[in-house]
């Protein structure tokens, strides 16, 4: 497990608990597998985009839980 933030204000302020928020190495793991399109340079901007949400939700499978959508993307090279 690795460190990536304090829970965010705006996280806080839909009922989440300021605790630190954490990925694991499995996390990290699928999404290299499962969505390649993804670098490392946008990953490292997760804290900002967690900070900064353009929806947040509660999810539909798994209750007490919420859903954050960030405007996160890699144009990369065209």
């Amino acid at each position: 497990m690795f460190r990536v933030m304090e829970t965010p204000l705006v996280l806080q302020l839909v009922g989440a608990k300021a605790l630190p928020i954490y990925m694991s190495q499995g996390k990290l793991m699928k999404i290299k597998k499962e969505h390649p399109e993804i670098k490392k340079a946008l990953l490292n901007k997760l804290p900002e985009q967690l900070a900064d949400p353009m929806m947040i939700f509660q999810s539909e499978t798994v209750p007490g839980r919420i859903v954050v959508m960030t405007s996160g993307q890699d144009l990369g090279p065209l």
